[in-house]
């Protein structure tokens, strides 16, 4: 490994120099100090901590044989645009991966995860960026990773692994807009990595704003309950079945107190809810395995505890990878 410290003349610690790079020979994670070499001079040793690494220097250099420890080998690259994946900071939002054991036996796979270089004419921007294994109900907030890499660095690594049949679904998230890369490696080639451009059968989102501007409460405890917000739901699969949805309501702004409600259909009145929740919560409220029946339809009611603050939110609809999901042809939600 090694690291370069750019076109920063200005502002490095001695005795670093600018335009040039340096070998990483040992790393002290329980001290957190990096051992740098000249290559210039190989007597000359420097030893950094990692704050001084992240302010000094601008790449990151890794160089390794992956035929060396696994026998295949993939690349996907994608843009993150912080726009459209960080306004709402939710699993569901993020770029999307999925990975399928087809195997008979357990199997260790790894994941490089690669943030390309920005220009140097750019303003330096610090940039936090990760992948992560999301948990079975993705309409979560997003968490950064434990115990799995830098996300300061540019470079993270990655490692799972997979019963005989299982899957896992990750996602990433970039405090910026950057262009990446994740590198897949693994010994069997029966392991199954792609990115799901198409999540139509597992997740559904529509954003919207307060329809009614009004000074009158509108919360579920009033005779002003109709006014809200309110969307048609509908699971379209082969067959009918029962399955378990997750649903949340989520504001751009802590300081609405939002609450989602789900009614049958034909619940005209408003006043049967599935699962009903009289709770309020700042910012977001998840409602987790709510029981519908797939080609039946149903409303769902979003409403703030006083007058919003937010003039945006976003309701979200999600299956989960452990449910009959592949027999879901698309998740309807207007």
């Amino acid at each position: 490994m090694g690291v370069g410290s750019g076109n920063r003349s200005n502002d490095l610690i001695k005795p670093l120099v600018a335009n040039h790079d340096y070998s990483i020979i040992d790393i002290n994670y329980e001290s957190r100090l990096l051992k740098l070499r000249d290559p210039r001079n190989s007597a000359s040793n420097i030893e950094i901590t990692y704050e001084q690494y992240l302010s000094n220097f601008k790449q990151l250099y890794l160089n390794w044989n992956h035929e060396k420890i696994f026998r295949y080998s993939q690349t996907l690259h994608f843009r993150y645009d912080a726009v459209r994946y960080s306004k709402f900071a939710i699993i569901a939002g993020k770029p999307l991966f999925q990975i399928v054991n087809n195997s008979k036996v357990t199997e260790t796979v790894w994941l490089l995860l690669e943030s390309h270089l920005l220009n140097e004419d750019r303003e330096r921007i610090e940039s936090i960026s990760f992948v992560n294994e999301a948990p079975l109900c993705i309409v979560y907030p997003i968490e950064a990773p434990v115990d799995k890499g830098g996300t300061h660095t540019g470079l993270q690594l990655v490692k799972l692994k997979l019963g005989s049949e299982a899957e896992k679904l990750l996602y990433c998230h970039s405090t910026t807009n950057n262009n990446f890369s994740i590198h897949f490696f693994s010994v069997a080639k029966e392991i199954y990595f792609r990115k799901l451009n198409n999540t139509d059968g597992l997740v559904a989102n529509v954003t919207f704003s307060p329809l009614h501007e009004t000074d009158k409460k509108t919360s579920f405890d009033t005779c002003n309950f109709f006014q809200n917000p309110t969307f048609e739901l509908e699971v379209y699969s082969e067959k009918d079945q029962q399955i378990f949805m997750d649903v949340t309501c989520v504001s751009t702004s802590f300081r609405d107190l939002v609450n989602v409600q789900v009614y049958y259909l034909d619940d005209y009145e408003l006043v049967k809810p599935i699962m009903f929740d009289n709770h309020y919560e700042p910012g977001q409220i998840v409602k987790q395995e709510v029981p519908i029946l797939t080609n039946s339809k149903y409303l769902l009611v979003c409403s703030t505890y006083g007058t919003p603050v937010s003039s945006e939110f976003q309701l979200v609809t999600s299956t989960r990878l452990s449910s009959s999901w592949r027999l879901i042809s698309r998740i309807g939600l207007r």
